[in-house]
């Protein structure tokens, strides 16, 4: 396993300073520095999560998104809260994401070990009832894992071939991973039936990889910018599907503490000016929100764990992205939901390293 190419270092430093003048406007350098703080002291160099964030996550959090609920979720990868720090460093301080690069991706192959899909533990009691004799646990090909790890790698190294490998694994119409909903499987055995998290890691993949490498100009790997632009839109009306069944309700979770998380991962598609379900999203986060930007029912949210902090957070970030892509007339209540967060975030203030990353990206008024 090979180290970080230099020229994907350069590609990595040459990212120093993106919005930091909006950010020296709006006077908020300082947080941002102690925000990215809080970011390097979450990565764990060494130990079963070498490599990847997450320490300061609560069990809580981390085991309300997990598959099945009952998985040990302190062995399998915290790819979802890498992801959003590798984010909010690569905005905020290059530099130090470019020293934890080479440990990010050596881990993430790691993991794979040599194999295509990223090999996980799971419960198959909480998908259904085991056999007399049958082991509880079994080995799954997880491919909501591998999607995100690979997500990573694009995002610090855009010349690595497992981006491309795994872009080409999930189109491939022989291997029919996507399921005929437009759905994506968490698994390959005990969690198949399409999954919400899943399927925004494949969008958010497919938007971070065509960003820099613009495949619709080029085949690689078999590769198409025509097979991914068919699955995208699958994909997009698998979405569009489950907002009008739930509103995205996931297990026990009611919609109002889903639809910011789940917005977040899908929010910077540039297919929102098109979607129609657009205003209907939009309209269900502004529900939440007062006039002056701030939680409508602060009771209600706590009663899901979340604090009036995090779901501003996530609502002003997931509006931000979606106002950029589609010019939606949320100025103001982005600029009012970006100084609320930023007058209530503190050192003393518990944030997870998602958290910590959307609120970098407020800060600074950029754009993932």
């Amino acid at each position: 396993m090979a180290e970080v190419e230099p020229m994907n270092r350069e590609f990595i430093r040459s990212q120093k300073g993106h919005g930091c003048v909006t950010a020296q406007r709006a006077g908020n350098l300082n947080l941002i520095k102690r925000l990215s703080k809080r970011l390097i002291t979450d990565f764990s160099p060494h130990g079963d999560h070498a490599g990847e964030f997450g320490r300061t996550a609560s069990a809580v959090e981390q085991g309300r998104w997990a598959a099945g609920g009952p998985d040990r979720v302190d062995v399998k990868p915290w790819y979802y809260l890498t992801y959003w720090a590798v984010r909010g460093l690569f905005l905020s301080d290059p530099d130090c994401l470019t020293d934890f690069s080479t440990i990010i991706i050596l881990n993430i192959e790691r993991r794979r070990t040599g194999k295509r899909w990223l090999q996980v533990l799971v419960d198959r009691s909480a998908a259904y009832d085991t056999m007399p004799g049958e082991s509880e646990q079994i080995v799954v090909k997880s491919y909501r894992h591998t999607i995100r790890g690979a997500n990573i790698v694009t995002i610090l190294d855009p010349q690595s071939r497992i981006a491309w490998q795994v872009l080409a694994d999930i189109i491939d119409p022989e291997l029919k991973i996507q399921n005929k909903d437009g759905g994506w499987p968490q698994a390959d055995k005990v969690y198949t039936s399409s999954d919400l998290w899943t399927t925004a890691y494949v969008l958010r993949f497919l938007t971070d990889f065509c960003a820099r490498h613009k495949p619709e100009s080029k085949t690689r790997d078999g590769v198409t910018g025509q097979q991914i632009q068919t699955v995208t839109q699958k994909t997009l009306a698998y979405v569009a599907d489950e907002w009008a069944k739930s509103n995205w309700v996931y297990r026990e979770m009611p919609s109002k503490a889903v639809v910011p998380k789940f917005l977040v991962e899908i929010a910077g598609l540039t297919d929102w000016s098109a979607s129609p379900i657009t205003q209907a999203v939009v309209d269900h986060c502004l529900a939440q929100l007062t006039l002056g930007g701030r939680i409508r029912n602060e009771r209600e949210i706590e009663e899901n764990d979340i604090s009036e902090l995090q779901q501003l957070i996530r609502i002003g970030f997931a509006l931000q992205q979606m106002n950029a892509s589609a010019r939606l007339g949320l100025d103001t209540m982005v600029q009012q939901i970006r100084e609320n967060v930023l007058s209530m975030v503190n050192d003393s203030v518990r944030l997870g390293p998602e958290d910590v990353a959307f609120c970098i990206h407020l800060a600074m008024e950029g754009n993932p």
